[in-house]
């Protein structure tokens, strides 16, 4: 019989303090993210308007048409316009269900988006949590949650929150993994894991993940040290 806490469950004990210890960083999650949902809109601006593509995209997907059939019609001259086959499919995948009960109502489409974001500030906030205080922690939540790019964002039918839900996990996934790796042993499941969010990062917004997934973790860990000393010397 294989022990309970090889599959990674300590018992209820274990989950109430772990709640405790990262209530703050929640807790402003949690406020955020109703902050958003209560405010997004229920129509959507005329730009950007790739949001039609990605909600077309999800159309077919719940009904059974194929992929690419959103009636763009390329432009040659102007290639860089939007992909001559469509979106990259992951967000499109996010949507269906939704789509599917839903319809082209939009604003239900807006808050499984914003859920993404919700995740992307876990992730975010876990990969801060052995390095800077938890209040700390939270202040950054609520400083990402409010600042003007984020907040407009929220408005939107795009993949940037979903690209930083993905990539954010992906990182957290390393992280965790990296900390406690034996040449010895092997990590099948962290790897495929890592793997399957690599993947998604990529067939969210593949033009963002050009730049290789090292390069993003050497400068993301630099701009964690700096925060951490400068928050630490406050605390």
């Amino acid at each position: 019989m294989i022990p309970i806490k090889k599959l990674g469950w300590h018992g209820p004990g274990h989950l109430q303090s772990s709640l405790r210890r990262r209530i703050w960083p929640l807790l402003a999650v949690l406020a955020i993210t109703v902050i958003y949902v209560a405010t997004v809109a229920p129509g959507h601006a005329s730009l950007p308007d790739d949001f039609a593509g990605y909600v077309m995209h999800a159309a077919n997907l719940s009904e059974g048409r194929p992929y690419i059939d959103i009636h763009y019609v390329f432009n040659p001259d102007a290639i860089s316009l939007a992909p001559a086959h469509g979106y990259p499919p992951i967000y499109p995948m996010i949507l269906a269900p939704v789509y599917k009960m839903s319809g082209l109502n939009l604003r239900p489409l807006k808050i499984i988006t914003v859920l993404c974001f919700a995740v992307f500030m876990i992730a975010f906030s876990r990969l801060f949590e052995e390095t800077i205080p938890q209040w700390a922690i939270a202040v950054l939540i609520f400083l990402l949650g409010l600042n003007i790019a984020f907040w407009e964002h929220r408005d939107y039918l795009m993949s940037e929150f979903p690209y930083l839900m993905f990539s954010f996990c992906a990182l957290l996934v390393a992280e965790k993994a990296y900390k406690t790796l034996d040449p010895r042993s092997w990590r099948v499941s962290d790897a495929l894991l890592l793997s399957l969010l690599l993947y998604a990062t990529y067939g969210t917004l593949e033009v963002q993940t050009a730049k290789p997934l090292p390069d993003r973790c050497s400068n993301f860990h630099s701009i964690l040290h700096f925060l951490a000393e400068h928050i630490n010397r406050v605390a």
